[in-house]
């Protein structure tokens, strides 16, 4: 079998491409060329200004810091203001508010693997106490029942902590461990501090 290609002559066998292709594939190459030339010296300008930008804000962030001692109150400024609000202090609350001394009571007894997992107002079961409020609902999480008996044994001893109640509730898990829960009911009667 044969076609008709074979019968063309050698110079009719050629593919020939027209002149102005070769004219775009140069236009195209000068146009590549052209767009990375822009690109690069684009890159290039912008890389400057981004570090002139760089600069500027170093330059202005030392300036700032540099200023910060300026706008600082004197140290006998800030011990004056120190003074005058405890003596402010002193006198609104006196020498330590009934819940201060009541926190203090209670960090003295409590065992340091004690954790107290809330705190209530008995007749409002809220953690809300109005300013002569004294009865006080504890419930704490004790590490065991060794633990449990050495606390209620501090407990009954301070004379401050009247109509004492102390019930376990039972284990509980609590912050990944196995505790025994108890819940406290007490007066607080500050007279007896």
């Amino acid at each position: 079998m044969s076609t008709a290609f074979e019968y063309l002559n050698k110079d009719g066998r050629r593919i020939a491409f027209p002149r102005f292709s070769l004219a775009i594939f140069v236009a195209a190459i000068l146009i590549f060329v052209m767009i990375n030339l822009v690109m690069s010296t684009s890159a290039s300008h912008l890389q400057r200004e981004l570090s002139i930008s760089a600069s500027r804000v170093e330059f202005e962030t030392q300036k700032g810091i540099s200023g910060v001692p300026e706008l600082l109150p004197a140290v006998s400024e800030i011990d004056e203001l120190v003074k005058l609000t405890a003596k402010h202090n002193q006198s609104v609350v006196g020498p330590s508010s009934v819940w201060t001394r009541f926190f203090n009571s209670l960090e003295k007894v409590l065992p340091s693997n004690v954790v107290i997992t809330s705190i209530e107002n008995p007749l409002t079961n809220k953690p809300v106490f109005n300013a002569v409020d004294r009865a006080i609902r504890l419930k704490i999480a004790v590490p065991g029942i060794d633990v449990a008996n050495s606390l209620y044994m501090n407990l009954s001893e301070v004379k401050a902590f009247t109509s004492l109640s102390f019930t376990p509730k039972g284990e509980i898990q609590y912050q990944g461990r196995k505790c025994l829960s108890i819940e406290l009911l007490f007066t607080y009667n500050e007279k007896y501090e």
